[in-house]
């Protein structure tokens, strides 16, 4: 069997790996670059096969074309195969796997967040610490906002590439009426600004939030 997770949830995603993992005795990642030894360690038999169990192996952050290259040989797999992606496929990709079985793992993003993530995007600073402020009133936590501005500069990044088919379409709509805000190296310097804060909420020593938003809607 070949299990396919593939979207931007990853606590999902993580969580439910770690839940197939646990039915299995053994279990293995492939760490190596090339996919061509793939194929021949998969249809290897394994301790757990002689003993009547499988075994699992997990493919990570590989390249889709090599991915759909190697695919059929995979399928003969004496072992079972869990191969992540980090992104959502789109539906012809998705045909190219035929006969696995695909787990997606797509964002969910609470309603009363969009107004603050609407604003950050529109690059709005008196709305965007407005919405802010709304949202601390109501318990909201600072790791998680760190979280989805990520994911929102992620697809803002997607809608500038021309690459926003994966998104959902009203978001996507959104995102392109406000990424010619963004010039050129706005996005990558601002990713750098939600990886410090990240780093400084990890070590306990986070700023106040307002100054995080304040530099992300400055233009």
């Amino acid at each position: 069997m070949i299990f396919i997770f593939h979207g931007e949830n990853q606590p999902a995603l993580r969580q439910d790996l770690l839940n197939l993992k646990s039915r299995y005795q053994n279990s293995h990642t492939w760490e190596e670059e090339e996919l061509h030894g793939l194929g021949d360690f998969l249809l290897a038999p394994s301790f757990s096969s002689l003993g009547g169990g499988t075994e699992l192996v997990i493919l990570e952050n590989a390249n889709f074309g090599e991915v759909t290259r190697f695919f059929k040989v995979w399928t003969d797999s004496a072992k079972d195969l869990a191969i992540i992606f980090t992104r959502i496929l789109k539906k012809p990709e998705l045909a190219k796997l035929s006969g696995s079985k695909i787990l997606l793992f797509s964002e969910e993003v609470p309603q009363n967040i969009f107004a603050f993530l609407d604003a950050v995007a529109a690059r709005q600073k008196g709305r965007a610490l407005g919405e802010l402020g709304r949202l601390k009133k109501g318990g909201i936590d600072t790791d998680y906002l760190t979280k989805m501005l990520a994911w929102n500069l992620r697809g803002l990044a997607q809608v500038q590439d021309g690459e926003g088919k994966s998104l959902n379409p009203y978001v996507a709509s959104k995102l392109r009426r406000v990424a010619a805000l963004w010039e050129e190296g706005d996005l990558p310097q601002a990713y750098e600004e939600l990886v410090a804060e990240d780093q400084r909420q990890k070590k306990s020593r986070a700023v106040p939030f307002e100054f995080l938003v304040k530099k992300l809607t400055r233009s």
